[in-house]
């Protein structure tokens, strides 16, 4: 996992928990993220549309979706950060273990949602 990648989930997750309210990032980067790089990541997701941000007084970030649409296979696909299909250099058995690994990564990836995430935290 990606610092970006981890930044992203935390974010997006405390976002899906109080789905009515605003956070600036500031208070997202509260649990001890660097708020400089929230910022370049919170940016990327809202041109991928998965969030959405007002400046200025009352502003914020906010989901752009119901947290239960987002997966985490989402969030990975936005930040261009899909996981690696099986090394070229491999064929027969080893080959299709890393594709069969591939595939159960993306998976679980795809079927787990933001509002899982929120539940859980």
């Amino acid at each position: 996992m990606t610092a970006e990648l981890d930044y992203a989930v935390r974010a997006l997750t405390a976002l899906a928990a109080a789905p009515a309210q605003r956070c600036t990032v500031a208070r997202l980067a509260e649990s001890g993220m660097s708020v400089t790089f929230l910022q370049q990541v919170l940016g990327r997701l809202r041109i991928a549309g998965l969030l959405r941000a007002r400046r200025g007084v009352g502003g914020g970030y906010w989901l752009a979706r119901e947290p239960s649409t987002i997966s985490v296979g989402d969030i990975v696909r936005a930040l261009h950060l899909a996981p690696e299909s099986a090394p070229a250099l491999h064929d027969g058995d080893v080959g299709a273990m890393w594709l069969a690994l591939g595939a159960q990564v993306r998976a679980v990836l795809d079927d787990t949602t933001l509002a899982d995430l929120a539940r859980v935290s």
